[in-house]
């Protein structure tokens, strides 16, 4: 008798040792099957990497810029608007606008009071809001910026007003390249505005962009409307 109590007392030590263990297991989260209690973010709390595209990821952003910029260089020369300005002249050539001196020139370099100022060529060949052409006091001088040439020949035409027996020396400076060459000279006729002939901008095979250099040999002159005849 007194081995059979002992024997159940043991079983009961046993069965209270085991309820005081049971709350130290996990217990399944409420509301989600047992089988899905993996951790979702990670043992460190930290969540998972997300491998799916992010409409708002601007990582490559420098990328992307460097591709437009390399468009932009690309389209360069050849995004130029042609028009035919001189139809009634009878010069039915495309030619693309290459100075209106509407703005303040500061891309133009200047000398000897050369400036923009009031007073269009009367036939409105621009636009019929333009108000302004480049002066050139006597001795004066203006530099363009570098301007797009067709492939081979390419020629200009403008217009221009000065007193007579003035002249207007045309030069063309190779951009990135040696060399400058007269491209012609005008000579004023006192008769108000005129439409200049075809002055030849002949350059080197593989140049560009020129820059054209006007300077007032004798005179005061205005210069108005330079347009480059376009590649056919």
């Amino acid at each position: 008798m007194k081995s059979a109590m002992t024997r159940l007392a043991l079983v009961l030590d046993i069965a209270l040792l085991a309820l005081a263990a049971a709350p130290a297991l996990a217990a399944p989260a409420a509301g989600r099957p047992a089988a899905e209690q993996t951790a979702s973010p990670g043992d460190d709390g930290a969540t998972p990497d997300d491998t799916s595209d992010d409409p708002t990821d601007t990582a490559d952003d420098g990328e992307d810029g460097a591709e437009d910029d390399a468009a932009e260089d690309d389209a360069g020369c050849d995004d130029q608007d042609a028009v035919n300005p001189f139809g009634r002249w009878h010069d039915d050539r495309d030619y693309s606008l290459a100075a209106d001196f509407e703005d303040d020139l500061e891309d133009w370099t200047l000398d000897g009071g050369a400036r923009a100022a009031d007073g269009n060529e009367r036939f409105d060949v621009g636009d019929e809001g333009d108000s302004n052409s480049l002066l050139l006091p006597a001795g004066a001088a203006a530099t363009s910026p570098p301007i797009c040439v067709p492939d081979g020949p390419a020629s200009a035409r403008l217009f221009t007003r000065a007193a007579t027996r003035g002249r207007l020396r045309i030069e063309v400076i190779a951009v990135d390249a040696d060399g400058t060459r007269r491209a012609g000279t005008l000579r004023g006729r006192g008769h108000g505005w005129r439409l200049s002939r075809r002055i030849a901008l002949l350059h080197d095979d593989g140049v560009e962009q020129v820059a054209l250099r006007f300077t007032a040999v004798r005179g005061s002159w205005r210069v108005d409307d330079v347009y480059l005849e376009t590649a056919a």
